[in-house]
């Protein structure tokens, strides 16, 4: 029996890596397209223009949403496991009211610190005026987080799948004729648009079966206390990771300027974000499932076999990319961005630990020991602080 469930599992672990990999596969293809445009029409500068924005946003956004879209995610799990259905829906009405403010609070967050932001970037490309019309961008991704969660909680993964196509899909949509028409001067606007019909893709699927309904009543409020309190931690450990990648990019940009920001940002797409597609199951389907049960033995061997599948996926992907990243930098940007190779192959081998430590990393979220995830994402943030830049 023991063995039956075992292969079950790792049939359902394949079978979901399998379903979020072609899907990853596609998003990365348009992802590649998008970026071959950008490289071509911004160069290595506008391509550092578009990170600097990006990190900044992403900092505000991470250390102001609560943790809200991923501590959620467990509760809302919890809730449909145990059929009360009645439960699953105020608690999903806790979540969009509180994704809400959230979003509100980082919006006003944002538009306050734009001319610090402005400040940090020492570059004649970004101005206080462009950060504060970013400002709603982060009320989006708030928002988005919090629909997003309650798909995943709701395990409707194959609306997850569809959303991630459709917002690559989007992405690309928006930005190759802004950069072909505008270059520089259309990358704050791409940004807006980008995650307006994000935002959109998000709602048209959560809403289908969890139409949109707030309340600010005292019992929502009150609902949504437990979910703020293990949020706090996930805000502080957003804030590091994001307050250090942009640090990152800011050491870069006023050492060596946009363009080695550029080549930065292009080698780090290269050896983490393209190698992801094994993991691109872990958030969608692996975290969701070792919520579904606070059973020590269940969750041990669901990290286990997680991790196993993982590392017999990496591996070969990973010499693949090592033999050939001296010719897909050139293919899929241009020969400006060659100088990123050896940061990209050194990369690498990131990827292999990050398959041993991701599986177990969710092990503290699906506790709800939000606390020990946020220690160990401190140190880790405090050391890419301190050693990548130099």
């Amino acid at each position: 029996s023991s063995i039956r469930k075992k292969k079950g599992s790792y049939r359902h672990i394949l079978k979901y890596t399998g379903l979020f990999g072609v899907v990853q596969v596609l998003k990365m293809l348009m992802d590649i397209i998008r970026n071959k445009i950008a490289a071509v029409f911004l160069g290595p500068s506008g391509i550092g223009l578009l990170g600097i924005y990006s990190k900044a946003i992403g900092m505000v956004s991470d250390s102001s949403s609560f943790g809200i879209s991923i501590s959620s995610v467990k509760h809302i799990s919890e809730r449909q496991e145990s059929g009360r259905c009645d439960e699953l829906l105020t608690y999903i009405m806790t979540v969009r009211m509180f994704s809400l403010l959230a979003g509100l609070l980082g919006s006003l967050v944002f538009f306050i610190l734009s001319p610090l932001f402005n400040k940090w970037a020492d570059s004649s490309d970004v101005s206080t005026f462009s950060y504060s019309v970013l400002s709603p961008v982060i009320l989006m991704m708030s928002v988005t987080g919090g629909e997003m969660s309650i798909l995943k909680g709701t395990k409707q993964l194959t609306r997850v799948t569809k959303v991630s196509v459709y917002m690559a899909l989007s992405m690309l949509l928006v930005f190759s004729p802004l950069f072909f028409f505008l270059k520089k001067d259309g990358v704050v606007l791409a940004l807006l648009l980008s995650n307006l019909c994000i935002l959109i893709v998000h709602l048209y699927y959560s809403t289908r079966d969890f139409p949109y309904r707030l309340s600010f009543s005292r019992s929502i409020f009150q609902s949504g206390y437990p979910l703020l309190k293990a949020g706090i931690w996930l805000m502080i450990a957003g804030l590091f990771g994001k307050g250090s990648e942009y640090l990152v990019y800011t050491i870069i940009l006023n050492s060596g300027g946009e363009s080695s920001v550029g080549l930065y940002n292009s080698g780090y797409i290269m050896a983490i974000s393209y190698a992801s597609i094994i993991f691109s199951a872990l958030d969608a389907d692996y975290y969701p499932r070792l919520s579904s049960s606070s059973e020590l033995t269940y969750q041990n061997t669901t990290v286990n076999n997680q991790i196993e599948v993982c590392l017999l996926l990496v591996t070969p992907f990973l010499i693949f990319f090592a033999i050939a990243m001296p010719i897909i930098i050139p293919l899929l940007y241009s020969g400006k961005f060659v100088d990123a190779i050896p940061m990209s192959i050194g990369a690498l081998l990131f990827m292999y630990f990050r398959s041993l430590g991701l599986p177990i990393g969710y092990l503290s979220l699906a506790r709800g020991d939000t606390l020990m995830y946020m220690i160990a994402e401190l140190i880790y943030d405090v050391m890419i602080a301190a050693l990548v830049p130099y």
